[in-house]
């Protein structure tokens, strides 16, 4: 069961890696690598529709490429935001995985509160190959939102999926169920610094939390992972920026960084 629990915990870390390409920026193109962007402006902009957020522009193809590193090597993807309507949306990650393209896809609701994605890294079926394993998973429920209209320093918010799927190792296959939770907390407006430029941007630090349990061959094995990320948001523009790391119960632990490279609005 060592070496299962030793891949098992690897493919949570990357599937973490896989959640993380969820907003994306909307304004202007940028130029890529080097090009200053317009410093953007932390007031809150007036609401046009439910799916207007302070912090996470909505617009039908608008897309972005997002580029990170980490101790399994460098990573990128790109979104598109499409679908929209006039309270909901959908974002596709394409990610570059030296091979076939992981594609996800991730259906969001808009409310008065905000935006909240109905499942977790994308698709009601999330899928991930890594290391020989194969895995599906499901979300059966979500509570919480992902990211309120508009956000002011020292606001908090929690989000939590409750999901199920099967892991195929080496034709033995395994059930896994439990929960994921997200909770947010906003510390304040600082400079931060981008391939596209430099911003004031909000702050935000992010904990996520793995409970999940593994059945195979009658016996379950319990996975608990946790990551602690900062992000940094900016007002019409959304997510530019992220840095963090993840540990697990009895695996080591890595960190991680994710920048904005590039993003164009029609």
């Amino acid at each position: 069961m060592k070496p299962f629990a030793k891949s098992l915990g690897l493919l949570l870390l990357t599937l973490l890696l896989v959640a993380c390409g969820g907003a994306g920026p909307s304004a202007t193109e940028a130029a890529g690598a080097g090009s200053p962007a317009a410093e953007a402006s932390a007031e809150p902009s007036v609401p046009a529709s439910l799916c207007s957020v302070q912090y996470m522009p909505v617009v039908e193809g608008a897309t972005w490429h997002y580029e990170g590193s980490s101790e399994t090597g460098p990573y990128s993807w790109s979104v598109l935001t499409s679908e929209v309507g006039d309270a909901s949306f959908t974002v596709t990650q394409t990610h570059d995985t030296g091979g076939e393209p992981l594609i996800v896809t991730q259906r969001w609701t808009c409310s008065e509160e905000g935006a909240t994605a109905l499942e977790y890294g994308g698709g009601a079926d999330a899928s991930l190959t890594y290391s020989g394993l194969n895995v599906t998973l499901e979300t059966l429920q979500t509570t919480g939102i992902t990211i309120p209209r508009n956000i002011q320093p020292g606001d908090s918010w929690q989000q939590t999926f409750e999901i199920e799927g099967t892991i195929l190792s080496a034709d033995i296959e395994s059930t896994v169920q439990g929960n994921i939770t997200q909770d947010y907390q906003a510390i304040g407006i600082e400079s931060v610094s981008t391939p596209v430029g430099s911003f004031d941007a909000l702050k935000l630090d992010i904990v996520t939390t793995f409970n999940l349990q593994a059945s195979v061959m009658g016996i379950t094995v319990p996975f608990n992972l946790v990551s602690t990320n900062t992000s940094w948001l900016v007002s019409d523009i959304g997510w530019v920026k992220t840095t963090g790391s993840a540990t697990m119960e009895g695996a080591s632990g890595f960190e991680t960084t994710i920048e904005l490279q590039s993003y164009n609005i029609p």
